[in-house]
């Protein structure tokens, strides 16, 4: 069942106009950003060297006494999931995004992370790496370049 929910094939073959993906099932939320795992790391590079890479557990304050990167964290209240609510995950590896912009000289202090934390009591809360600003401005991030390496469902 978990795999049919992200296939547009699944909803090929229901014949239904009105439902072509998963969004057409009338998702209320969406996040999307980088998790705070082993694997997940912010790489800098400057006129394509680089430069220095920030893993996820400095940036989400897990390994250091004092904080090293301006952060801003908001937690998403979602808990207890509706009755009959539908909970799919979809987790990828690769470039999920990247940034690029011009200024005179780049510097650290200038970067500002947002985390998101959904608590959603289902299998326990998610930390995300939602958006990058740097020196006020919100980057725009350019399309990713993915393989989708886990997919799961809950149905409360």
């Amino acid at each position: 069942m978990d795999e049919a929910i992200f296939e547009t094939s699944f909803y090929e073959s229901l014949k239904m106009e009105e439902y072509k993906s998963l969004s057409d099932l009338g998702n209320v939320f969406q996040y999307n950003g980088l998790m705070n795992d082993a694997k997940s790391l912010i790489e800098i590079r400057i006129n394509n060297r680089k430069k220095r890479n920030i893993r996820t557990n400095e940036l989400f304050n897990e390994s250091v006494l004092f904080p090293v990167f301006r952060t801003t964290v908001c937690k998403v209240e979602n808990s207890p999931l509706l009755p009959n609510s539908l909970l799919a995950v979809e987790k990828e590896m690769g470039t999920i995004t990247s940034y690029k912009f011009e200024t005179g000289n780049f510097s650290l202090d200038k970067l500002s992370f947002a985390i998101t934390i959904l608590n959603i009591n289902k299998p326990g809360d998610c930390v995300l790496l939602t958006k990058i600003e740097y020196d006020g401005m919100v980057l725009t991030a350019t399309p990713s370049d993915t393989l989708v390496t886990e997919r799961y469902c809950y149905l409360d």
